[in-house]
């Protein structure tokens, strides 16, 4: 729990989303649970903890909040996940988020925040990409594509297997390997053909 994993709009997202579910008298919206995994929260936290709480208390979500800890397997947590936020301020390419992409969750994530954006995008991943910091915005987008996000079809995992495997990886770096050998090839012999043609 800390400002840079963006816990606050995690919450705040959460809250639109069941806002979104009520306001159009979706029973789902009593069923939602918003987990947040990770070491970090504590009620005599006055850094972050008291305020979150202070929020998620007064937006009226905080029976369907849960703050387990950290867990000694993220995978096996993650698969009974639905969706998975990664609500971070900035986050290069965090390994979570391959974690739950792995097990076929659907993802949430804010544009410009993470490279994980260019990842699902590039290959149709079945995730919801808000604009940077808009809570609201990530949640609407969830809401209008909830019943494809809830539905897991295997692609998301099917992805990470095809462009996150490690053997796929090496075998990739051996055909670039491979490949800037055959240009430094051409290249070198390109270079001696001015030297053949004034010998001509």
């Amino acid at each position: 729990v800390q400002p840079r994993k963006g816990v606050d709009w995690f919450f705040e997202t959460c809250k639109y989303l069941k806002d979104e579910l009520i306001k159009n008298a979706d029973d789902r919206a009593s069923k939602l649970k918003f987990v947040w995994l990770g070491n970090g929260y504590n009620v005599d936290d006055t850094n972050v903890s008291v305020w979150l709480d202070a929020y998620i208390s007064r937006v009226g979500i905080a029976d369907a909040c849960f703050f387990p800890g950290a867990v000694d397997n993220v995978t096996e947590a993650l698969k009974d996940a639905d969706i998975f936020l990664l609500t971070s301020r900035l986050d290069p390419f965090p390994n979570v988020a391959i974690d739950a992409l792995n097990v076929d969750c659907s993802i949430g994530l804010f544009e410009e925040a993470s490279g994980i954006v260019d990842f699902v995008r590039k290959y149709s991943a079945r995730a919801a990409i808000g604009e940077y910091g808009d809570s609201r915005d990530l949640a609407n987008k969830i809401y209008s594509d909830f019943d494809a996000l809830l539905f897991k079809d295997g692609k998301n995992s099917e992805i990470c297997k095809i462009k996150l495997n490690f053997e796929n990886y090496v075998e990739n770096i051996s055909e670039y390997l491979e490949e800037a050998v055959t240009i430094r090839e051409h290249i070198a012999q390109a270079s001696l053909l001015p030297e053949l043609n004034d010998n001509f």
